[in-house]
């Protein structure tokens, strides 16, 4: 009997065990198929803010932000709820898309310029009642909105035009203006050369910081900060995202700098020779872009003249904004001034050598000797040769829209609200 007694207990302590483990596993499977899919409909809901985001970013590239912040409503939101913010950056646009659904969120910051059309213009000239003349190895080509006079050819110190073919493109009849930009870019710009700050931006604060910081990293998710002074000389610097740097007086940048996605704001800014990187320059009184330095894509040199211009100044001075032999931008130079009088010499000048791959807008005279792959528009050309000056000359430069990349975005124009992105933001 005690041993039947034994093996009956010892039986049911193992099938009470077994039991047990048996309930424990399904307890288990039960919670982890529970955590499953709890887990993948919240993946869902991740993925459909995702696609949310995406959807209300493409929907405001394609048709512009008429204002500073809009609430999106799309199809089968599935509840979620999405807002499109914009704040000036220069000559760009930053675009802020934030999409919720309870507890979830999802951002996403971009840099957006203005889309250029299809057909992209090679050159835009000015209608002011004279020819274009074209002289030596100058080339455009693509598509040319052209005075009313056209384009002839010319001679300059001996030198006549040596192709055999004055556009290589259609040609089509420019205004008596350059089209305009839009105008919350331009109010913008002003806003940063009157005070040095963002206006109207959803920036929530900022901290300001002396020169001294040695290496600066901030988010275009956090608010903006602000490196000021009178001369601010960067030399050894590392300052990356969304900083501001502007001076009174002048801003020089020495190539041992590294700067990337910020903005410079100073009357003068100098850009020694060697520097490399990817910012905007925004000056009124001059920019000088030195030999061997490379600006990458999205860099923009912007230049509004204040005050009175040079005149019948030498051969041997430069430019108000000037694009050295062996420099090289990827992006946009700008030059923007209201006079009505028209100049004697260059307020923009690419020398022999200089290239810029984007766009180049001057609304006075340009002096182009060197390359943009891409499209210009500008009020004349003028050409300083043996000294002599020739009005409305284009001689030796070079312009070609077909080798601007199709994604390219840029300025933005009022009469065309689309967006391009130029670069997602961190």
């Amino acid at each position: 009997m005690g041993l039947s007694t034994k093996i009956k207990a010892g039986a049911l302590q193992f099938v009470l065990f077994v039991g047990v483990v048996i309930a424990t596993l399904l307890v288990t499977f039960v919670l982890l198929t529970h955590t499953h899919l709890l887990f993948k409909k919240k993946t869902n809901k991740h993925l459909a803010l995702i696609e949310q985001t995406e959807l209300a970013l493409g929907h405001h590239l394609g048709q512009g932000l008429r204002t500073q912040e809009s609430a999106v409503q799309l199809p089968f939101s599935q509840g979620i709820e999405t807002t499109v913010a914009s704040e000036p950056w220069g000559v760009f646009e930053i675009y802020k898309v934030h999409s919720t659904f309870r507890k979830l969120n999802f951002n996403k910051a971009v840099l957006v310029g203005g889309q250029l059309p299809e057909d992209r213009p090679a050159l835009y000239l000015e209608d002011d009642d004279r020819p274009l003349i074209i002289v030596g190895n100058a080339q455009i080509k693509g598509t040319s909105y052209l005075p009313e006079q056209g384009i002839r050819p010319g001679m300059i110190a001996g030198h006549s035009y040596y192709r055999s073919t004055l556009v290589q493109g259609r040609q089509k009849r420019s205004n008596r203006e350059l089209p305009p930009l839009q105008a919350q870019v331009l109010q913008g710009i002003q806003a940063l050369l009157q005070n040095g700050r963002l206006e109207n931006s959803i920036v929530a604060r900022d901290r300001s910081n002396t020169p001294n910081a040695k290496e600066i990293t901030n988010s275009f998710f956090e608010p903006t900060q602000y490196i000021t002074g009178t001369v601010v000389t960067l030399v050894g610097k590392k300052y990356q995202g969304n900083i501001i740097i502007s001076a009174t007086q002048k801003i020089v940048v020495d190539p041992s700098a590294m700067l990337n996605d910020v903005i410079l704001v100073a009357p003068q800014i100098e850009i020694l020779s060697g520097v490399k990187g990817n910012f905007q320059a925004l000056a009124t009184d001059y920019i000088h872009l030195n030999s061997h330095t490379e600006l990458d894509y999205p860099s923009a040199l912007v230049l509004v003249k204040k005050g009175p211009k040079k005149q019948n100044v030498g051969f041997d001075a430069l430019a108000d904004l000037f694009i050295a032999a062996n420099a090289q931008i990827k992006g946009v130079v700008c030059y923007l001034d209201n006079d009505e009088k028209r100049p004697f010499n260059a307020q923009v000048t690419v020398a022999k050598g200089g290239r810029v791959i984007g766009q180049l807008y001057c609304e006075k005279a340009l002096q182009l000797k060197g390359q943009v792959d891409g499209s210009v528009a500008t009020g004349s050309f003028i050409a300083m040769e043996s000294g002599s000056v020739y009005q409305n000359h284009l001689y030796q430069g070079r312009m070609d829209a077909t080798m601007l990349h199709p994604t390219f975005a840029g300025l933005p124009f009022k009469d065309e609200p689309r967006k391009g992105i130029c670069k997602w933001l961190y």
